[in-house]
């Protein structure tokens, strides 16, 4: 008995000494292999809305091929723990490879959360919640990638950064990853594990900091849909392993994620 004890206790440790700081700090994970489960011991499952084909990811894992259609939805008004509306600070990551797109008229959602229903008194669709997207169709044209918060209603948002340079443009065909951090006085974005130090602020600054618990609305998570200038949009192309940091993530941690993606 005493010998088995000491054998699950060896086996404990050696697991919890496998694990990284980051890892521990994962509050949501959908792998995308061929489900919208959550990885995490918070289950936030969603649910893939038509038939996005499973295709192999960035490593080992597959990823879902969106044709501009599909896209995955997570109910999160109805989330018992309430875990992401209380979370100011952190880090998102997102593995994706678009297709071409009306970039003139569109933009490519990658993940929105926040309302379900689009703001009538706003041209943008964001709806006081947060988007990652490519593009900015039908405001003025743009192949780059926003990072946008919203903490007001029917309003500009409160925070807004995207790429800003000519070898930062995203182009199709061609595997991203990207990381927003979200610290107490500060935000930052990475693009293929490196800062974007060139990002360029439509609001505010690298020194604002807001993150979840400050948006107004808390009722959907999607991947690869969102709503832009009151209409419904959808991604065209790949996404793979989206994950949520309870805690922002270093410049080194960014760049071991991104590193053990692509070995």
């Amino acid at each position: 008995m005493r010998i088995s004890l000491i054998f699950l206790l060896f086996i404990f440790i050696f697991f919890s000494c496998g694990k990284t700081k980051k890892d521990l700090n994962i509050v949501a994970h959908w792998s995308l292999n061929d489900n919208a489960l959550d990885n995490s011991p918070y289950k936030l499952n969603g649910v893939i809305i038509g038939k996005p084909k499973v295709v192999k990811g960035v490593s080992n894992g597959n990823a879902l091929d969106f044709s501009g259609k599909e896209f995955i939805e997570i109910d999160i008004k109805n989330n018992e723990s309430k875990h992401l509306e209380n979370l100011s600070s952190g880090a998102i990551s997102i593995w994706f490879k678009p297709r071409n797109w009306d970039y003139k008229n569109t933009v490519l959602p990658l993940f929105y959360y926040g309302g379900k229903e689009a703001c009538d008194k706003k041209r943008s669709g964001d709806n006081t919640g947060m988007i990652i997207q490519i593009g900015h169709g039908g405001m003025y044209s743009s192949k780059n990638l926003f990072f946008t918060h919203f903490d007001r209603s029917c309003s500009h948002p409160t925070v807004c950064f995207n790429t800003n340079s000519k070898t930062e443009k995203i182009v199709p065909e061609k595997w991203y990853h990207f990381v927003g951090v979200v610290g107490e006085n500060y935000n930052t974005g990475y693009l293929n594990g490196k800062e974007l130090k060139d990002r360029h602020y439509n609001f505010k600054s690298d020194t604002a900091s807001l993150f979840f618990k400050d948006y107004l609305f808390h009722e959907k998570i999607w991947i690869g849909k969102s709503i832009w200038m009151n209409k419904e949009v959808y991604f065209n192309g790949l996404i793979d392993d989206v994950k949520i940091y309870g805690t922002p993530l270093t410049k080194k941690e960014v760049e071991e994620l991104y590193l053990s993606k692509t070995n």
